[in-house]
């Protein structure tokens, strides 16, 4: 995460957005936002698409450590909120193997992630 944005590679380009997954695998409960309140204000106006998917909580909150230098040179920020109860069951632990992750709740993840990047592409924020 640090060395993305110093990158050579990197120069020149302009990020709208970063986006991060790494709170577990869990069942989609929405995404956090660390952004200005009108970024906050526009993607909560999504609210009711992310519903349909039982991922309607869009809110103010952390995108997460590994997207910070991002977030550091003001670029939004967010963040995939899966359910967390269960997150400390498996992270950093001998349960912590891929044979525990259910299939299905990581592939909605992915569906919620796809939607919030199509709608950002469309609409922008």
């Amino acid at each position: 995460g640090k060395a993305y944005p110093i990158a050579p590679e990197r120069q020149g380009e302009k990020h709208i957005a970063a986006l991060e997954s790494d709170r577990g695998g869990f069942a989609p409960r929405g995404i956090t936002i660390a952004a200005d309140s009108v970024v906050v204000r526009r993607v909560q106006g999504w609210r009711t698409l992310f519903e349909i998917l039982s991922a309607g909580q869009l809110d103010p909150g952390y995108g997460g450590v590994d997207i910070s230098p991002l977030m550091d040179r003001g670029i939004p920020s967010f963040g995939l909120h899966p359910e967390g109860h269960r997150y400390f069951d498996y992270h950093h632990s001998a349960n912590d193997t891929i044979d525990k992750v259910n299939a299905r709740e990581l592939e909605m993840g992915a569906v919620v992630e796809a939607l919030f990047c199509y709608i950002v592409a469309q609409e922008g924020l």
